[in-house]
């Protein structure tokens, strides 16, 4: 491997400051390319491809669910962004992190996920990235082990350095999570096509005046949570318990459930968010799994819940399609899993292509919203097991158009029906309708 060495330079440790300029030469920049053993950066070589690309993808995860934490927090986040420092030299960040907590101050965090033990030698080489590269602070991840005099280096030069498995919840987020992928989904509908089709849209007919003033258009990708499970479900009228391979899906902006409409996929308001369901609803989920069908008394007294205060959770429960009450009685309900639709066999049998990775293409990026975590959580109060979760980024093409001086209409076409998109309502709340139109491109 190739990095940048800084052979012929001298940290000072008991100061912190580390001069990467020769002496009486400030700004001639002594660096060279040279080749650097794994073991100096504190990684071990893997001789099997097949173990080297169970790794990589590890890692990938790992990297995903950083940066997804980070979103949450308001940070903007690039993956594997190669940034330029000093004299043209240019590393590959595994995640930059920016945000600007207050006008004109804008911060800018770099970090890497470290693969094997963390040693001194590899504390000098974040030092000199740390030095020459254009960020306020530098965050290490390791995965393996901290030699102590790594850590104290790490400190003196205000690097902050994590264990992954000790010092962040991470680890318990990838659980929830359960095989974290992420994928996109290539349009089938040319970009030219749906321009056509975005102007039909809002072009004046024979009955009708101009919608609206099209203003521009971008290619959208939207974030689809779809958790793949094994669950254990007793049907109506059947003693017995069967283990079925399912799917649950939501939408990764509002946490909505998707259904199928017209060939393609949309959101069903009718029964909330999914990602914002409480504790309490959970906690009772769980007890409803266990026991199956329960007087409402009896919850009661199992949960500590007074029955008021459980009518009032149950009856939320009720609406979101995941238990049944009659009078007294109250047992689990299975019908969310007959009413979510898996979008990824919609997208096979349409025979589009599917990758993994965010999206390759110049199109606007949806962050993922959702709490993630949360919808795990339910799925597993269900007491369904995890075999994957797919964040899929699913491609639409959006029109900006102007109804009048203040308000702005977004109409949304589905990246491979060409048809228009139920997920358009997603698009149209505040903070997604600004990323939107920040990126138009002319008609």
């Amino acid at each position: 491997m190739h990095i940048v060495a800084y052979s012929r330079v001298k940290l000072d440790y008991s100061s912190g400051k580390y001069n990467p300029y020769k002496s009486g030469e400030s700004g001639v920049v002594l660096v060279e390319s040279v080749e650097v053993s794994s073991k100096a950066m504190g990684m071990t070589e893997r001789s099997e491809k097949k173990s080297e690309s169970i790794r990589d993808r590890d890692l990938d995860n790992i990297v995903a669910v950083i940066a997804w934490m980070l979103e949450r927090e308001g940070y903007n986040t690039r993956r594997h962004y190669v940034i330029e420092g000093a004299a043209g030299i240019k590393h590959v960040v595994d995640i930059l992190a920016e945000k600007e907590p207050l006008p004109r101050a804008h911060v800018r965090i770099a970090i890497w996920v470290h693969k094997g033990k963390l040693t001194v030698d590899s504390i000098e080489a974040y030092i000199a990235r740390k030095t020459l590269l254009p960020v306020d602070k530098v965050v290490v991840i390791v995965l393996g082990d901290i030699e102590p005099d790594a850590y104290s280096l790490a400190r003196s030069f205000d690097i902050d350095v994590l264990n992954f498995s000790k010092d962040l919840a991470m680890l318990k987020e990838m659980r929830r999570r359960g095989v974290f992928r992420e994928l996109f989904v290539q349009p089938m509908v040319e970009e030219q096509e749906a321009v056509k089709i975005l102007r039909s849209k809002v072009k004046p007919g024979f009955f009708r005046r101009r919608v609206c003033r099209p203003e521009g258009y971008a290619a959208v990708y939207i974030p689809l949570v779809v958790i793949e499970l094994e669950m254990p479900i007793r049907r109506y009228g059947e003693e017995e318990i069967t283990l079925e391979e399912v799917a649950l899906a939501f939408d990764g902006v509002a946490g909505y459930v998707l259904v199928a409409s017209n060939g393609s996929i949309d959101i069903e308001e009718s029964m909330g968010s999914f990602s914002d369901i409480s504790e309490e609803c959970i906690e009772v989920l769980r007890y409803l799994a266990k026991h199956g069908t329960i007087s409402i008394s009896e919850l009661a007294t199992i949960t500590g819940v007074s029955e008021v205060k459980l009518k009032t959770i149950l009856d939320m429960l009720a609406a979101k399609s995941l238990v049944d009450i009659f009078g007294d009685l109250v047992e689990l309900r299975y019908s969310l899993l007959e009413s979510s639709s898996n979008p990824l066999n919609m997208i096979k049998s349409r025979g589009a292509e599917v990758k993994l990775g965010l999206p390759e293409s110049e199109g606007v990026v949806i962050p993922l919203k959702a709490n993630v975590a949360r919808l795990t959580e339910l799925v597993e109060a269900l007491q369904g097991k995890i075999v994957n979760t797919n964040i899929v980024y699913y491609p639409l093409y959006a029109l900006s158009c102007r109804e009048n001086e203040h308000q702005i209409r977004i109409v949304a076409i589905d990246g491979l029906t060409g048809e228009e998109s139920g997920l358009v309502k997603l698009l149209s709340m505040r903070e997604i309708l600004n990323l939107i139109t920040a990126h138009l491109k002319k008609l």
